[in-house]
């Protein structure tokens, strides 16, 4: 059903949706990589850091750094 609506798997949607938190949580929140795997029930930092590189291709601490300096220059 999800197919014919959106055009997308379940599964495409929830890795979207869960992508997008993600970065939510690297780019504006202060808790650690770690904390933030743990509170998106990955298993270990190491499975996160390999999900978020997959789609991004960038690894979480990439992103936050990214993210600091775009607000530096803000």
């Amino acid at each position: 059903m999800t197919e014919q609506v959106l055009g997308k798997t379940p599964k495409q949607i929830i890795t979207e949706r869960l992508l997008q938190e993600s970065i939510r949580l690297l780019k504006h929140s202060k808790v650690s990589i770690g904390e933030i795997s743990f509170e998106l029930d990955f298993n270990d930092e190491g499975n996160f850091g390999h999900f978020i590189k997959k789609h991004t291709g960038k690894t979480p601490k990439e992103i936050r750094n990214q993210s600091i300096i775009e607000k530096a220059l803000n």
